[in-house]
């Protein structure tokens, strides 16, 4: 994330209360960039501008890092994440995935009976509605085969359902672009006590060594806010770390750059919505998630660097997508930097 190529997140840093000086900044800044020999731009998009970090030497540059992905990610199999079509069908039978009911491809639907060629918005509607009385939980989420970041995400239940019809908008959007459309999560009752809205899902990244091994990185949980659906962050979500010996979540939750948002970035002890305390929460089935993860990533061994999006059900984890650009930013925040990380400071040591 470049702060000074979007206004909106340079206004962000300007009016934080929370940033160091100024001479402070310039000094770190230099002195970043002699040890790297780039442009800093991970002291701001991971926040080490902020007072409370002391340990800015401690986080990897934003090309160190594209650097290090390069020769750990096959590109030819990129579009199995990067696609969420491709990514649905290739892990539905390998692993537990949500459960696909429909995709379009434009005005195509497709659904697992039948095809259907749209035409107006009514037909749409009724088809939508079709689908959430065939779902599990009465609600379906859609999502665009391409869009990363929670953006063109659609949580849709019969009681929100007229709202997305009142016009052609709707309609436009979905038939102009391609939509991946699957029965909704049941999220564990654990997990909905912290935030109910969204599905909060553990962002897991994963590193394949040269024995084949999987090795768990770092973990972060992330959480909607202010009645969101979606937990990305660029949404307005916040992220905590998670602790991968314990299960538990970390002390302090953290806002993150949001296009428009005028306010500085925060740091929560408790969720800013039901006030429920971070620290020590434990994630529910989290051994078998751990599990889970190992299974999942072995599965693409051509891409050994990886993050992974995982939620939890009353019935276990469920994994839900895999990213080759996984935000290294907020897992340097949830790790207290990557050269401090003893699964990436090998990384670094082989390939950086």
């Amino acid at each position: 994330m470049d702060l000074f190529g979007d206004f909106s997140k340079l206004k962000v840093f300007l009016k934080d209360k929370d940033k160091k000086s100024y001479p402070r900044m310039a000094y770190e800044i230099t002195k970043i960039i002699l040890n790297t020999k780039s442009l800093p731009r991970h002291y701001f998009s991971a926040c080490l501008y902020k007072n409370y970090i002391s340990n800015y030497l401690d986080y990897i540059s934003v090309n160190q890092y594209d650097k290090i992905k390069r020769k750990l990610q096959n590109r030819n199999f990129k579009e199995l994440l990067d696609n969420k079509l491709f990514f649905q069908y290739y892990f539905q039978d390998k692993i537990n995935v949500p459960k696909i009911l429909a995709y379009n491809m434009e005005s195509i639907l497709f659904t697992n009976s039948e095809t259907y060629s749209l035409n107006s918005n009514d037909q749409l509607k009724d088809l939508i509605k079709l689908l959430i009385e065939q779902s599990t939980n009465r609600a379906i989420f859609l999502k665009d085969f391409s869009n990363n970041g929670g953006k063109n995400c659609f949580k849709i239940t019969l009681s929100n359902l007229n709202g997305y019809f009142d016009d052609n908008n709707f309609f436009n959007l979905i038939t102009s672009s391609s939509f991946i459309i699957q029965d909704c999560i049941n999220q564990h009752s654990q997990i909905n006590k912290i935030y109910s809205k969204s599905i909060n899902s553990i962002r897991a990244e994963t590193f394949i060594n040269d024995k084949g091994e999987i090795e768990i990185i770092s973990a972060l949980m992330r959480f909607g806010v202010g009645g969101s659906y979606v937990d990305n962050c660029s949404q307005g979500g916040i992220f905590t770390s998670v602790n991968l010996e314990k299960g538990t979540l970390g002390k302090y939750a953290y806002d993150f750059f949001k296009a428009g948002n005028s306010d500085y970035i925060n740091r929560h002890t408790i969720h800013p919505d039901t006030q429920f305390k971070f620290e020590g929460t434990e994630i529910p089935y989290f051994l078998e998630l751990k599990q889970m993860i190992r299974d999942t990533a072995i599965l693409l061994p051509q891409i050994r660097l990886v993050g992974w999006d995982f939620a939890i059900t009353e019935n276990g984890p469920i994994l839900i997508e895999g990213n080759l650009h996984p935000g290294n930013s907020k897992a340097q925040m949830a790790c207290n930097g990557y050269k401090t990380n003893k699964v990436f400071k090998k990384i670094i040591e082989n390939y950086g």
